[in-house]
C-alpha cells in the first residue's frame, strides 16, 4: 500500500526535523483536524485551530462571522439537502484502516466515527 506510506511521510519528516523520540514523546505539539469534522463543525474546528495556534484570549477574541458567511465559497455549489454517501463499503473500510494506522503512528487514541471535538 504505497499511498498509505505516503500518508505518514509528513510524520516521518517531523521526526527527521529533530529528534524522532522527542517528536513522538509529545514535545512537538500536533493538532489533528479531519476533513469530515471540518465540514460537520466548521466554526468549532476553526476555534480549535485558533486555540492551538494562539493564546486562548487572542483566539476567543477573533470574529469568525465573515468566514462563516462565506463558508461555501464564491464559486462552489450550495450543499445538497440530503447527504449522499460517495464511498462504498470496501473504500470506507480501507479509509478507516488507514486512519487507524496514522493515529497509531502518532500514538493517539482514534476518535469514534464522526466525533468532532470542540
Amino acid at each position: 500500500m504505497t499511498w498509505a506510506k505516503f500518508n505518514l511521510a509528513w510524520f516521518e519528516a517531523l521526526g527527521r526535523s529533530g529528534d524522532k523520540l522527542l517528536a513522538r514523546a509529545g514535545n512537538k505539539k500536533m493538532l489533528v483536524v479531519t476533513y469530515n469534522c471540518l465540514l460537520k463543525d466548521t466554526e468549532g474546528q476553526l476555534r480549535r485551530i485558533l486555540k492551538f495556534l494562539l493564546a486562548k484570549e487572542k483566539a476567543e477574541s477573533i470574529d469568525l462571522t465573515c468566514v462563516m458567511n462565506h463558508v461555501e465559497g464564491k464559486f462552489k455549489r450550495k450543499k445538497m439537502a440530503e447527504e449522499i454517501n460517495v464511498y462504498d463499503a470496501e473504500l470506507t473500510e480501507l479509509l478507516q484502516k488507514t486512519m487507524e494506522m496514522v493515529y497509531r503512528a502518532m500514538e493517539l487514541q482514534m476518535p469514534p466515527h464522526e466525533d468532532c471535538q470542540s
